[in-house]
């Protein structure tokens, strides 16, 4: 016998209840957002853009990303946009309005640059850096990818930071198509941002101040380059506000093409 549509209303409203009664209001609110159809994001992403977002779009269809090279001690801020960076629906171009001036913070306040300085120049013990107490936070956080995870991992996740700051100390940093040419990578590591798929490096905007601003790709790398003082580091440009004071010759190159 066919369920009928109540039976699918409430299974959906009782299994909301359990949710909320576990996890409380903000899981839920994520799940319900998560679990919307790619069809209903589409139908309200040009309302968020506008009026969430704060993106105007400002320059031409087609927008060419480009690697270009930039000392580390350039990128001051990240930010973790409420728009897509990374995927299908990924924020990428040449942009007006206001989306550039909210939420900026200073990379040498995050707890992964914390966390290397506090390893490596300060000589903590990992056990109480400020990276083990993030994850072991995030252990108990239902939405965040740690969730459930054991100090094996949160271990693991130590090991791979030594073995990246030791390769980047002794070897130099180096870009994924100079690391897959050297053999390091088995293959070559790629994301796709849109429609468009790009070396897994780095990735910037540029506000309308000029700042270059950390928004995806590379945060561990970056932070080492940082505290290593090195001279440059390989970015993609992805996002620039229209009206970007630009001083570096090769962002006003990228912001050009």
């Amino acid at each position: 016998m066919a369920k009928s549509p109540h039976y699918f209303m409430n299974h959906r409203l009782q299994k909301a209840k359990q949710v909320y009664n576990k996890y409380g209001c903000r899981t839920l609110a994520y799940k319900t957002i998560s679990s919307s159809t790619s069809n209903i994001y589409n139908y309200h992403r040009s309302f968020l853009k506008k009026h969430v977002w704060d993106l105007q779009p400002a320059g031409p269809a087609k927008f060419e990303f480009n690697l270009i090279n930039v000392s580390p001690e350039d990128i001051i801020y990240t930010n973790d946009y409420p728009f897509p960076v990374t995927g299908d629906h990924a924020i990428y171009g040449n942009y007006s309005g206001g989306w550039d001036c909210k939420n900026k913070k200073k990379i040498t306040n995050s707890y992964v640059y914390l966390t290397i300085h506090q390893l490596y120049v300060d000589d903590y013990e990992w056990k109480k850096t400020d990276g083990y107490q993030h994850h072991l936070k995030k252990t108990s956080d239902p939405i965040s990818p740690w969730y459930n995870s054991n100090k094996k991992e949160i271990k693991d996740w130590f090991k791979n930071l030594d073995e990246l700051y030791n390769r980047v100390r002794q070897k130099g940093y180096k870009s994924q198509k100079q690391l897959y040419q050297d053999r390091y990578l088995k293959e070559y590591h790629n994301v796709n941002v849109g429609e468009i798929y790009l070396p897994d490096e780095i990735r910037v905007v540029v506000d309308r101040d000029g700042n270059i601003i950390h928004c995806a790709g590379g945060r561990h790398r970056l932070c080492i380059a940082k505290i290593l003082e090195l001279d440059t580091v390989p970015v993609v440009v992805q996002l620039i506000h229209r009206k970007a004071d630009l001083d570096d010759p090769e962002v006003i190159a990228a912001a050009k093409k």
